[in-house]
């Protein structure tokens, strides 16, 4: 993806730990799939993070995705515009994959979308603030596009400061 269909701002760590830290009432793992309903063309809702891990001791979301706006091309093709906020919390690419639905839950298409997140620290962790462009090709069922879910590939995250280590209590697979 080019460097300019991202928009990039700074944000002090202060700014990561609203925008990236986990909510108190993090949804529980049945919520993680649900289902976000939409309009072609007209802003939505999602308000999805990616599984916590622990920095200094308080959980954080390296990617908190706010909202989203899908469009339907004269040539059939789904296109979404995802505006979403990653920490800068260690050299990593982590993978978001996004499915549509038509009203009947009837699977239409898939894309995804990898982060590039890079440890980037100036006295406090930083953190961006980005439109990710998906494409979800071209199908004529696309029209009947009505629903969107998002998945966080749960890897994990190596800690920035202990190389090999991770970040929280969670196991590598074998």
């Amino acid at each position: 993806m080019e460097a300019s269909m991202k928009r990039r701002h700074l944000l002090t760590l202060g700014a990561a730990s609203v925008c990236c830290s986990a909510a108190p009432n993090e949804a529980s793992a049945a919520d993680q799939h649900r289902l976000h309903k939409f309009l072609l063309g007209s802003p939505f809702n999602i308000n999805r993070a990616s599984p916590p891990i622990t920095y200094r001791e308080q959980p954080i979301n390296i990617i908190r995705l706010d909202s989203g706006t899908l469009h339907l091309d004269a040539n059939d093709r789904l296109v979404g515009k995802i505006h979403a906020h990653v920490a800068q919390y260690n050299d990593i690419n982590l993978d978001v994959s996004f499915a549509v639905f038509d009203e009947n839950t009837e699977l239409l298409g898939t894309a995804r979308h990898t982060e590039v997140v890079r440890k980037v620290y100036i006295s406090a962790m930083m953190a961006t603030t980005e439109n990710w462009i998906i494409d979800f090709g071209r199908s004529k069922t696309f029209h009947n596009a009505s629903k969107l879910a998002v998945a966080f590939h749960d890897v994990p995250v190596p800690n920035p400061f202990e190389k090999g280590e991770p970040a929280d209590a969670r196991e590598s697979p074998s």
